[in-house]
């Protein structure tokens, strides 16, 4: 891929200031990392990898990394975000409506949802994930890094067995061929203009995201952290559930739930167990 003309378009014309590819690596997250710790000079910067070994999704979870997955890093400076710094908090819920409009850039057949806080579907099956880390740079300002990983063209008859119920592909679904260099040619370029929008714009994403929302209308249950009610936890052991029917994502990326009790509960942080 790093030869591809696409590559090279995108190192030399969009407003990444490096770009780096590799078969494989443990992680594209702690390539950047790595990066921006040494080299904070050059960024935004972008990593890619055909394969990785320990790839990980939020809280605990492994994403399964073969070939046909779309897997890449950008370390973007907290100068490149909104200054107030409440806003950093939905650079999840922006980097999920940017992967969905790169994926029907290239497959204008497919239509993507948007599982909150940070899950790309196709077809009521996962097709990608958002994981988001930040880190501050011994005397540098916080650098963001913008984990992304697509499914475009599995093979799944290697795919662990508990997966292939769940999860799906680009390729299984449009009748495009799809090229991994286009898409992330288009999602780079989404994403510079989001990010600018967003400064101008605190709330551009919302009503994207609200619209992709899969989870509205639907009754949901949600693990919270222990001893929280989901409404101002930070993190934690999921410990508690909430049950309650969906009405969308608030502007400020809280997922609203309809309990029985007729009650609009906003839920900050917590993990979906389930939805039907």
């Amino acid at each position: 891929m790093e030869s591809d003309p696409f590559f090279q378009l995108l190192r030399e014309h969009s407003w990444l200031r490096f770009a780096h590819w590799q078969a494989e690596t443990e992680s594209t997250n702690s390539l950047a990392r790595q990066h921006a710790t040494e080299r904070p000079d050059l960024l935004p910067a972008l990593f890619v990898a055909q394969r990785q070994t320990r790839g990980r999704g939020r809280g605990n979870h492994v994403w399964w990394s073969p070939d046909g997955c779309l897997m890449l890093t950008v370390a973007v400076p907290a100068s490149l975000l909104p200054t107030d710094r409440n806003q950093w908090s939905k650079l999840a819920l922006l980097t999920g409506v940017t992967a969905a409009e790169a994926i029907e850039s290239v497959c204008p057949d497919l239509q993507v949802q948007l599982k909150w806080p940070n899950d790309l579907y196709l077809s009521g099956r996962k097709t990608g994930g958002i994981l988001i880390e930040s880190f501050a740079p011994s005397g540098h300002n916080q650098v963001f890094l913008i984990g992304v990983g697509i499914n475009f063209a599995v093979d799944w008859s290697i795919a662990p067995r508990e997966l292939l119920n769940k999860a799906t592909c680009l390729s299984s679904h449009s009748g495009n061929p799809v090229s991994a260099t286009q898409l992330l040619f288009q999602l780079i370029e989404i994403l510079a203009g989001r990010l600018d929008r967003w400064i101008l714009e605190p709330r551009s994403w919302h009503p994207d995201w609200f619209n992709r929302c899969m989870l509205t209308g639907r009754t949901v249950t949600i693990g919270l952290p222990s001893g929280t009610d989901g409404s101002s936890a930070q993190g934690g052991i999921m410990g508690n559930r909430l049950t309650g029917r969906c009405e969308g994502v608030a502007t400020d990326g809280q997922l609203l739930l309809r309990t029985a009790d007729g009650n609009l509960v906003p839920i900050t942080v917590g993990q979906v167990v389930s939805f039907e």
